[in-house]
């Protein structure tokens, strides 16, 4: 869960992160100047002696050096924060994405490891007046702001390590229901009883992040769904009105020795013969829209050939399947008849 207690005092933060720590259905507590679900502010980094080479990354400021534990982000390489790691320090934790803006700035990075680089950023300086920080560790890259590209912070992100108790708190529950959520929030309004602060469950970020994609795929697949029903209406309609136009020729082909199967192969072909090419149709729009609406989001896992190539088959299939339902009666009834 995550709590926004920025007009709080100090002291005020620790208290509350120490009482919240005590309960027993937490499992640690810890602090950051960022929401992971925004967008990050942002600062111009560069290599020393190359200061008009510049690259604009996110600056996620401060965090705790138990960060990563409670919020289990994975360490790729490197260490995290120290224990006695202040905002002062040389050290930052770095995204993955990070080693790319190295590159970009001409650092050679060889086999990849880019611990105990150094690098320069604005608006911070280190315990000798100097804006040079040393990479501590490497971590994964966060998804701030979600994957919808209006809203997503593609950047790579930068860490920096504070002892204090910052605006963001982040809570880990050994179990996250309504029971615990009411027992932390009591400590909050207790400690600080004039604010009007929320512990809320940092899935509902997530989930309001979200919901505009969840929503437009639920009303496209209502909306496909709703197209294939009509379709196959109108697809049972003209396969019956065909049956009833065709019967004195079927009943003539079955006298002169047509097996069933010949006459279903028959008027399942004069259907195949539009549906094939509206299934292809189709399927060249559907990559394409498909292609327009992947290009909303920040990173996505592109669908492949074999994906459309069995829709079109799933979609010929139903056709087929309707097709031989409604003929198969005509099909092995009496030609007398």
């Amino acid at each position: 869960a995550i709590l926004y207690f920025s007009s709080a005092a100090q002291s005020s933060r620790s208290a509350v992160a120490s009482e919240l720590s005590r309960l027993g259905c937490v499992a640690s507590v810890t602090s950051s100047e960022c929401d992971l679900s925004r967008k990050a502010s942002g600062n111009n980094v560069w290599l020393t002696g190359n200061e008009e080479h510049t690259v604009n990354v996110a600056d996620m400021y401060y965090a705790n050096s138990n960060f990563l534990d409670v919020l289990d982000i994975p360490l790729l390489q490197g260490r995290g924060f120290s224990e006695t790691a202040d905002s002062t320090a040389h050290e930052v934790l770095v995204e993955e994405r990070f080693i790319d803006v190295l590159s970009k700035l001409g650092m050679d990075i060889g086999d990849g490891n880019v611990v105990g680089r150094t690098f320069n950023i604005t608006e911070h300086l280190g315990l000798d007046g100097t804006s040079e920080f040393t990479i501590c560790g490497v971590i994964g890259n966060i998804r701030r702001g979600g994957l919808n590209s209006l809203t997503a912070d593609s950047r790579a992100g930068v860490l920096f390590p504070s002892p204090w108790i910052e605006c963001y708190l982040y809570i880990r529950f050994n179990r996250l229901d309504a029971e615990t959520l009411a027992q932390a929030q009591e400590v909050v309004d207790r400690l600080l009883p004039n604010n009007d602060l929320y512990v809320l469950p940092f899935r509902l970020r997530i989930d309001q992040l979200n919901d505009p994609v969840r929503t437009f795929g639920t009303s496209v697949l209502i909306a496909g769904m709703a197209v294939l029903l009509i379709t196959l209406i109108g697809l049972v309609g003209y396969t019956s009105d065909e049956v009833r136009r065709r019967a004195k020729e079927i009943a003539i082909r079955k006298v002169n020795g047509s097996e069933a199967t010949g006459i279903l192969e028959l008027l399942v072909k004069d259907v195949l013969y539009v549906a094939v090419v509206a299934v292809l149709i189709g399927v060249v729009a559907a990559w394409y829209v498909n292609g327009m609406w992947m290009d909303l989001f920040a990173e996505h896992v592109p669908l492949s050939w074999a994906a459309y190539l069995l829709i079109a088959i799933a979609n010929l299939a139903v056709i087929v399947a309707c097709v031989l339902w409604k003929s198969w009666k005509i099909a092995n009834e009496n030609p007398v008849n």
